[in-house]
């Protein structure tokens, strides 16, 4: 279950599952939402750790492959890179992940 926590689908059936069981709408959303988050926060964590070491070692390859190009698309930007989180998120409907940056871990960590 550990690792499923963060697929949407899992989700939301752990949630029906829940409440089949008697549990009420509330508590089984907080609980859901707890385990997503703790999970969450986990394996930012673990890959953040990986990356400092990669650095560390001085193993930049290997910290290039961590990373996401992300344009500037309007011609006043600035292209950039930023280590990349989606691979966390299967995507279980959409094209591409919701959550790719460290800016969108913290927006679902504080939510």
């Amino acid at each position: 279950m550990e690792k499923k926590i963060l697929h949407k689908d899992f989700r939301r059936d752990f949630i029906e599952l829940l409440l089949e069981a008697g549990f009420n709408d509330e508590e089984a959303n907080k609980l859901v939402s707890r385990k997503y988050k703790e999970k969450l926060k986990e394996e930012v964590v673990k890959h953040l750790k990986e990356v400092t070491s990669l650095i560390e070692k001085e193993e930049y390859d290997k910290v290039k492959e961590c990373l996401a190009f992300s344009p500037s698309g309007d011609g006043y930007g600035c292209n950039n890179n930023y280590i990349d989180f989606s691979y966390l998120f299967p995507t279980d409907e959409h094209w591409r992940s919701d959550i790719e940056d460290l800016g969108d871990v913290i927006n679902e960590l504080s939510e």
